[in-house]
């Protein structure tokens, strides 16, 4: 008895850190440039990307893959494994959590609600769309502001290059925060990209032909990746035209 209380702080300890973990690595970012440095626009992107990047990563692939690496790390505790071999156990874990999710993790959750009516589960997977598609207005909104600012950013440097007011290692150290931004909304686009990828998986699995509610939040959704890519491809066509990217 004593023995199994003694490793229940151990294992207590270890679900915590996982959970930490989990978080940690989904909101890494790529970028250095600290936050203090940032524009409301350019916080606002990154604080509303996170429901995209975050819940991305293969939609019931996220799930799954949380269980994974608490199932697998725990055994270890239990069993008397160290700090890396939990970490070791957790990024195994939540491998095999992540193949098994995906399209078949979403419908099995939509199953599970809906059972065999599929006129609800297309409705249920369309109110999911139609819920990002409202968060890509925001979205949009301050990429498109970040991105203009961006440009008018980047025209000053050049100007400032021509004039020989600036070095060039000056002006790509100025610049590192347009470069951060469009390497975040890259992050966003693949992000969107894998949930709309996921909701088109999920829309051809569906046992039913009436699926116009779902295809109109889809072709929404994709118009709105169309105006992302719009956004990315203007930032990094300045980046290059003014040599600083």
């Amino acid at each position: 008895m004593g023995q199994r209380l003694s490793k229940t702080p151990r294992l207590r300890a270890a679900v915590f850190v996982l959970a930490a973990g989990q978080m940690i690595s989904a909101c890494a970012s790529t970028s250095e440039v600290e936050t203090a440095q940032l524009t409301l626009e350019e916080k606002t992107l990154r604080e509303q990307s996170d429901s995209f990047v975050v819940e991305s990563a293969g939609g019931g692939a996220i799930v799954l893959g949380a269980i994974g690496c608490v199932f697998v790390a725990t055994v270890m505790v239990i069993g008397g494994g160290n700090g890396e071999d939990v970490a070791r156990g957790c990024l195994i874990g939540g491998a095999i959590g992540a193949v098994a999710g995906g399209v078949d993790g979403y419908l099995n959750a939509k199953e599970a609600q809906y059972k065999t009516n599929e006129t609800a589960k297309m409705q249920a997977v369309a109110e999911d769309v139609r819920a990002d598609n409202e968060k890509m207005e925001g979205l949009l909104t301050a990429a498109q502001r970040v991105v203009e600012n961006d440009r008018e950013r980047l025209e000053t440097l050049k100007a400032k290059l021509d004039s020989k007011q600036m070095s060039v290692a000056q002006a790509q150290a100025e610049a590192k925060v347009v470069r951060a931004n469009s390497e975040q909304i890259a992050e966003i686009l693949e992000g969107v990209k894998e949930k709309r990828d996921l909701y088109l998986d999920a829309r051809n699995s569906l046992k039913t032909n009436d699926t116009a509610e779902l295809d109109q939040e889809i072709a929404r959704l994709n118009r709105d990746i169309d105006k992302l890519e719009g956004h990315l491809g203007t930032v990094n066509a300045s980046l290059q035209l003014t040599g600083l990217g």
